[in-house]
């Protein structure tokens, strides 16, 4: 009997999956003596594991809270006012990601939901309060790195290593940007749902606690993490390769369908979704296969390598050579620090299944999150195996983690503010077209403001012209910084260069985009025939036939060229498509006058002119009178004579009924009587010498 008896205790802890290695006690190796350290650093226990990286985690992420909504946090909760209102839950499920963008197809590949719902929560609460949302992200982070410490206990790491590996894992200076960037919450979220779903496997692995309850709280956090990003997709594979490893078969079938069920479910719809929103003109069935290639594209494309200044092309054959070359590097790797199979050697195995899905077409620090949940325990764990007398182990895990944190707060620095992210990318990638495009889309926003001056918007856009001319070099094939770089050119006034940097766009890829920036600047260089032809090629493309922009411009070409009945019917299509559209409202009320519909022309002035509190509509059409009239236009005089009536500038008119006032009108007049003087004679004031 005394002989049976180590027996079933080694029965007993294997059906706990742990083996009597795990649990009998070790003698301290020579070199290696517990001594020095004091006990609750010895011998952590599992609430200290958890709180210590849960701790630091937070308190390394607390400058955040200072920081700025930046880059595609704008657009995906400021701008987005679908998350603005908590009733719009629901449709959250239904909805593509980007779903706020008008965007080529690849916008639309994604499907979050549960990330979106995140932030119409946090909207609920704290509306766009920046602080808000980073305290979330910090919190999910905090939770993430104290899961993992007691993650790793449970899988027999010991808790004095999974303590170091739960510090380094906190203050690892790389994971800034899943913290700071508010949309890097997709990794936040996905990471801790998918190490809990990790977690409940392992603890029905062990035959721990009731087992109804644990798997359906794997089910739960499956959902949730494929629901957050599409890393999850490899979550049952890793499972799967976790229960080969582990060596252990019963229940294998509970545990994988708890697991896989809500992860093929989340696909399903995910490309369900997808394919409506983003392919709907597509043919079944290639709409949901080019659906899912786009959703799995995470899972196949790291990012094309640079050699010196040479990028390879980013092709799909490349992703997938390396692709291949990754999974051989990592293969070895693990090969060369796995510790055999059992429990740990699963927890790698399965997680490095996860690694090549974090591999995105995107080279961004947040690719290496997930991963560092594997390879931080696991180089941790292997050098708590080495014979060093534990103070020297503590000591060097100390200088790690503190070094870590110093980097994790020196690394957020430039997620401050939006100018200063931008311009530290440019400065580490200067050959990245990306990079270079951020940065310059906003210098451009900068110089729209309103409030600053005319010298300091002209620096404005220089900067910003010069960024989209270095990315259009570097990537000459892309239509779109040629086209920004068009844009750019055409508010600095550099008219030819900004026709030029059009045509070149448009020759890449014809798009009703580059037309109308080539109508814009061939309109201002006075080539009206050509620009009749660059605008109405924009609109013959879908997107240009529906934007009131092309038509405005189409109705002043046309009055330009004294089609006035053209003019006014593409002005009314404009004001169709958006009545808000006062450029289109003003050009038909000249178009009209110009015809000799004085009455029409003459109730559209007087409703415009009361709404334009400003003056500047006023302005601006004294001005394309008097040039109309000074080119010898066909029925100026017609125009100026109902227009100054309406404005209450011809004598015995009754005026235009309250704004603008009469002085910034006049002023305006003398203006405009210096580029035609008969507007002075019609209005019955001195002629301007």
């Amino acid at each position: 009997m005394a002989r049976a008896e180590p027996g079933r205790r080694a029965a007993a802890l294997r059906g706990a999956g742990r083996s009597p290695q795990d649990a009998a006690p070790r003698p301290p190796r020579p070199g290696s003596p517990r001594r020095g350290l004091p006990g609750w650093l010895r011998h952590p226990s599992p609430r200290l594991a958890f709180l210590a990286p849960a701790v630091l985690a937070l308190v390394v992420s607390l400058p955040a809270l200072r920081g700025e909504l930046v880059w595609d946090d704008v657009d995906l909760i400021v701008h987005d006012v679908f998350v603005h209102h908590l009733a719009n839950v629901p449709q959250a499920f239904a909805r593509s990601f980007w779903a706020m963008l008008r965007s080529p197809v690849e916008h639309f590949d994604y499907y979050r939901p549960l990330t979106t719902v995140s932030y119409m929560l946090t909207y609920a609460l704290a509306g766009d309060a920046r602080v808000a949302y980073h305290l979330f992200n910090s919190l999910v982070y905090a939770l993430t790195a104290g899961l993992l410490a007691l993650m790793l206990i449970r899988l027999g790491a010991g808790a004095g290593a999974a303590l170091a590996a739960g510090l380094v894992f906190a203050a690892w200076p790389t994971h800034v940007e899943n913290v700071d960037f508010i949309s890097g919450r997709t990794d936040l979220l996905a990471g801790l749902f998918g190490l809990a779903a990790f977690a409940l496997y392992v603890r029905h692995w062990q035959g721990r606690g009731r087992a109804g309850v644990t798997l359906a709280g794997l089910a739960v956090c499956s959902a949730a993490a494929v629901l957050s990003k599409e890393t999850a997709y490899a979550l049952p594979p890793a499972l799967a390769l976790f229960e080969w490893a582990g060596r252990r078969t019963r229940g294998a079938w509970q545990r994988l369908t708890a697991a896989t069920a809500p992860v093929a479910g989340g696909i399903a719809v995910g490309l369900t979704v997808a394919s409506r929103s983003a392919h709907a003109s597509w043919a079944q069935p290639g709409q949901l296969a080019t659906a899912f290639l786009f959703n799995a594209r995470d899972l196949l494309a790291p990012w094309p390598p640079r050699v010196g200044a040479v990028q390879f092309e980013d092709t799909f054959t490349v992703r997938v050579v390396l692709l291949l070359a990754g999974l051989g590097a990592l293969a070895l790797l693990c090969l060369a620090l796995l510790p055999g199979r059992g429990p740990r050697a699963a927890w790698v195995a399965g997680w490095a299944l996860v690694v090549p899905s974090c591999l995105t077409g995107v080279p961004s620090n947040r690719l290496v999150y997930a991963p560092s949940m594997v390879l931080i325990p696991l180089v941790v764990w292997r050098l708590s195996r080495l014979p060093w007398p534990a103070p020297w182990r503590a000591a060097l895990a100390g200088a790690v983690v503190a070094a870590g944190a110093a980097g994790f707060v020196v690394a957020g620095l430039p997620w401050r503010t939006q100018q200063e992210l931008f311009e530290t990318t440019v400065r580490s990638n200067p050959t990245s077209n990306t990079a270079r495009d951020n940065l310059a889309e906003y210098y451009h926003y900068v110089s729209s403001a309103p409030s600053i001056a005319d010298s300091t918007r002209t620096r404005w856009l220089q900067l910003s012209a010069e960024h989209f001319r270095v990315s259009a070099i570097l990537s000459p094939r892309s239509v779109k910084p040629w086209l920004s770089l068009a844009r750019a050119y055409f508010e600095l006034g550099q008219d030819l260069r900004a026709l030029t940097a059009a045509r070149i766009g448009v020759s890449l890829g014809p798009n009703w985009g580059g037309y109308f920036m080539e109508a814009q600047a061939l309109t201002r260089l006075g080539r009206y025939a050509q620009a009749d032809t660059a605008v109405t090629l924009a609109l013959l493309h879908p997107g240009g036939w529906t934007d009131p922009e092309p038509w405005t411009l189409l109705g002043w070409v046309r009055f330009q060229r004294g089609r006035f009945e053209e003019s006014e019917r593409a002005s009314a299509h404009a004001l169709r498509l958006s009545p808000a559209a006062s450029v289109a409202a003003w050009n038909r009320a000249l178009a009209w006058a110009c015809m000799g519909h004085a009455d029409s022309a003459g109730a559209a002035w007087r409703q415009l002119l009361a709404g334009d509190s400003t003056g500047s509509g006023a302005a601006s059409e004294l001005s394309d009178i008097a040039q109309h009239g000074a080119s010898g236009g066909a029925g100026a005089e017609t125009a100026a004579r109902t227009f100054l009536a309406a404005a209450g500038l011809l004598p015995g008119a009754p005026g235009a009924p309250g704004r603008p006032p009469a002085p910034r009108l006049r002023a305006a007049l003398a203006e405009a009587a210096r580029t035609w003087p008969r507007l002075a004679e019609l209005a019955g004031v001195e002629r301007p010498r």
